[in-house]
């Protein structure tokens, strides 16, 4: 917890830093445009954790937690405008830079399923004969990445504090949206093994918005080298979630859903971010790319209970939710710039 305080406040000093530093004396000159295509590997989870206080015959205290992995191939492109400094196509005094990328769909990795329950006799039948603690539910599914989207905007003004090395104010939005098709599974329910048919029992999307302001560092190594250094702090953190448990097995959103469970959640994010780029003559380049994103926000559910589509129940108690957002990526790609 201290160390993002710290960092958090690190990152919202820079502008009041940045105003008191002596900048290198250049006059701004060229203007650019670049496009390119890149790739990427995400790697890293959606957790989702609620908890929630029932009455005694139906099970006290209760809580549940389910982990979204993600382990696929992001793929887009990538743009920018940008002036420079001295005529050097690498000096960036202020820039306008854009990236969308979309995954490609295939297997994300095992969904794990945790449930913990105060009164496990309320609820656990013949599979247990007294209340114990600890996990009582565990299940793991195969998880497909249906589709997901990662776009991020930003604007940039940099300060040359010397002719290689510069500190920049950075102003973004990034938008990070996965969905999960989660079919079969298996596991223990009171230490009694379990399992489904393989087919699809449940759905899951989460939407990340996510503003920030954050911290640029520039450096110019020569010979074409350039490589950026991001620290990102956002307290305007929003995560919209949709889990549709299917009963029976069922893509059809209107037949035969058990339960359809959201959240309107808020939260903060960190995030680091390095690139560096080489360019490789008559403006083309190439670039590699590594990103860590952090998030965490909190909320209260909303369950929906259907049966053969039609609405019959809410929940009837408040019930706390915890997401948690955890990703790494590495990414290569290829653009072109020109006046």
């Amino acid at each position: 917890m201290l160390g993002r305080v710290s960092f958090k406040w690190v990152v919202l000093s820079i502008p009041l830093v940045l105003l008191t530093l002596p900048q290198d004396s250049v006059a701004e000159d060229r203007l650019y445009f670049t496009m390119g295509f890149e790739s990427r590997y995400l790697s890293g989870s959606t957790t989702y954790h609620i908890s929630f206080d029932d009455t005694w015959d139906r099970g006290g205290h209760g809580e549940s937690e389910l982990e979204f992995p993600v382990a696929n191939y992001f793929a887009g492109f990538n743009m920018s405008i940008y002036s420079t400094m001295d005529g050097s196509p690498l000096r960036v005094d202020r820039s306008f830079g854009m990236s969308y990328l979309a995954a490609i769909s295939g297997y994300a990795g095992v969904m794990k399923d945790s449930d913990w329950i105060e009164n496990d006799l309320a609820l656990c039948g013949s599979k247990c004969t007294e209340n114990t603690p600890g996990r009582d539910l565990y299940t793991e599914s195969e998880d497909r990445l249906s589709s997901g989207r990662l776009l991020d905007v930003n604007v940039l003004k940099n300060f040359w504090l010397n002719p290689s090395f510069a500190l920049g104010l950075l102003l973004g939005y990034r938008y990070y949206e996965v969905n999960h098709d989660v079919r079969g599974c298996s596991g223990t329910y009171w230490g009694v093994p379990v399992s489904c048919v393989d087919a699809s029992v449940l759905d899951y999307r989460a939407e990340h918005s996510i503003p920030y302001v954050g911290l640029n560092m520039e450096l110019l190594h020569g010979r074409g080298v350039h490589t950026n250094l991001n620290l990102i702090y956002s307290g305007w953190v929003s995560i919209d979630d949709r889990d549709v448990h299917l009963y029976p097995d069922s893509d059809t959103a209107t037949y035969n859903i058990d339960k359809v469970s959201t959240c309107n959640c808020s939260g903060t994010a960190y995030m680091v971010r390095l690139k560096t780029r080489w360019t490789i003559g008559d403006g083309v380049g190439i670039f590699v790319e590594g990103d860590y994103m952090d998030v965490e926000a909190e909320g209260y559910q909303t369950q929906r209970t259907y049966v053969n589509g039609y609405l019959v129940g809410t929940n009837s108690i408040p019930i706390k939710d915890n997401i948690s957002t955890t990703v790494w990526s590495a990414g290569i790609g290829l653009y072109y710039a020109t006046l």
